[in-house]
């Protein structure tokens, strides 16, 4: 994301909270080139969950590790 202050970021916490799951999500803040993972965000890695990633950020910027 350009700044950890995107907008998108609620839709991450969102998608978390009615899609509970294993995943931790690590998000990299393109002001600071740095990577920081979500504090208390785990999200199911489901399909479903995956394409409403995709759709907000885009499928080479959402990653499975």
């Amino acid at each position: 994301v350009p700044t950890i202050f995107d907008d998108r970021i609620n839709k991450i916490y969102r998608l978390s909270v009615l899609n509970p799951g294993r995943t931790r999500v690590v998000i990299y803040d393109e002001s600071i080139k740095k990577y920081s993972m979500m504090k208390d965000v785990l999200i199911d890695s489901s399909d479903k969950v995956l394409e409403r990633l995709y759709s907000s950020f885009s499928q080479e910027n959402v990653k499975l590790v």
